[in-house]
């Protein structure tokens, strides 16, 4: 997998198995099926998903099943998600604390980077 880099905003954001944190109820699913159908026009690659004003910066990870970076997934997949898209009640879990997934504070713009299935902010 080359090199991808995207600029994030400064702010808190989660780092997550997508199915770990958006609900499994009718808008939740409708979500995430929009989300798989365009992971899934190319799935190897680092990629930037705004659904409905939402945006998801999302990766694969390196196997299906995984712990990365202390993140486990079970999708294949990682995103990382400003904590302000996290208020739709209707689409994500309320806590999305949890063993599962990490959250990271930036005090300014940081990059972030996608190299070899590892994320890396700079």
């Amino acid at each position: 997998m080359k090199e991808i880099s995207y600029r994030l905003v400064k702010g808190d954001y989660v780092i997550a198995d997508p199915g770990f944190i958006i609900l499994k109820n009718r808008e939740g699913t409708k979500f995430i099926t929009k989300l798989w159908k365009k992971f899934y026009q190319n799935p190897q690659t680092f990629q930037c998903i705004k659904i409905n004003r939402i945006k998801i910066y999302i990766t694969p990870t390196f196997d299906e099943d995984s712990i990365v970076d202390g993140v486990a997934t079970d999708t294949g997949a990682i995103v990382v998600i400003h904590s302000k898209y996290l208020n739709n009640h209707k689409i994500f879990k309320e806590n999305v604390k949890d063993k599962f997934t990490k959250i990271v504070t930036f005090d300014k713009d940081t990059d972030m980077i996608v190299n070899n299935h590892k994320i890396i902010f700079k």
